[in-house]
């Protein structure tokens, strides 16, 4: 037996499915198959009972799991902590961000750390998905995140920011690009795109949108503001999301849209388990204490 069984049987169990599991292993579906039947036949018992392209779990497979489970998390816990006393021995912290914010908001405030804290500190950055983020950060692969809040998220430390405009972004000779503001009713009988419904930051454009109009043509459907402003200029709709850097390399017009200015607060994250060093206190203190605004009800 070794560490890998323990891995695979964990991600076939939780998915009930060896196409997944193996996709998310990124291994073959044989190479997962094999593995489990040569720990079944390690442990002497049969661990699943398969019927057609779904697995359920044996006696045997439940008491296994639990301590597979268990092993695994033993492993990964050790494996973050090392990580961790390793960025904090070597002097460098790593964000995960939402891209808008690395663009907009991290190198200010990371050179004013410097000037005043640390020359020397090493900073790692990379950006992703809200939904992402709160993953690595309750792995313990990064120090902090910049991302929108999950209320249902109770495993992790959100601090407000700051609010972030919502805009829209059109062709140069769209009718909206000669506007100032826009309102919700200036949008009527226009494709609207956004940000996907699996992305926290679009379900609060939607919700947002929605309960002050229920009469535009939404489609929630992509990822990020490139994807939206890619099909804006090809499509010729109208592309709503926040306002990001990434954006000046697109032709495109932005207008403030006349939304709450609570729509998209951005909020620091953090794991309230894994220790913090001195230096990631400082930043954190340096982040909220002079940029933190109210939370909203």
């Amino acid at each position: 037996m070794n560490i890998n069984q323990l891995y695979y049987f964990k991600e076939l169990a939780k998915q009930r499915k060896f196409s997944k599991a193996a996709k998310n292993l990124s291994i073959s579906q044989p190479s997962l198959s094999n593995s489990i039947k040569s720990l079944e036949k390690e442990l002497g018992c049969k661990l699943i009972n398969r019927s057609g392209s779904q697995i359920t779990l044996t006696k045997y497979g439940e008491i296994f799991f639990k301590a597979a489970s268990s092993s695994v998390n033993i492993i990964e816990k050790a494996k973050n902590e090392i990580n961790q006393y390793k960025r904090q021995k070597d002097n460098i912290i790593k964000i995960v961000s939402i891209p808008s914010a690395i663009s907009n908001y991290l190198p200010a405030v990371i050179q004013k750390f410097k000037n005043e804290f640390s020359s020397n500190t090493t900073f790692i950055y990379q950006n992703s998905l809200s939904n992402d983020i709160y993953q690595e950060l309750e792995k313990g692969n990064f120090d902090i995140g910049i991302c929108s809040k999950l209320d249902t998220n109770h495993k992790l430390k959100f601090i407000p920011l700051y609010n972030e405009d919502i805009i829209v972004f059109v062709r140069p000779e769209h009718p909206l690009a000669s506007l100032s503001e826009i309102n919700l009713e200036d949008l009527n009988n226009y494709n609207i795109i956004t940000y996907s419904q699996d992305t926290v930051l679009g379900q609060k454009i939607t919700q947002a949108l929605s309960y002050n109009s229920s009469s535009l043509n939404l489609s929630p459907t992509l990822d990020n503001d490139l994807s939206i402003a890619a099909h804006v200029l090809t499509n010729n709709s109208v592309g709503i999301g926040v306002d990001s850097a990434f954006l000046n390399d697109f032709n495109l017009t932005k207008i403030k849209l006349k939304v709450s200015k609570n729509t998209n607060t951005v909020y620091l994250a953090y794991n309230p388990k894994l220790d913090l060093s001195a230096n990631l206190k400082q930043l954190i203190n340096l982040m909220t204490k002079k940029m933190a605004i109210p939370e909203s009800d």
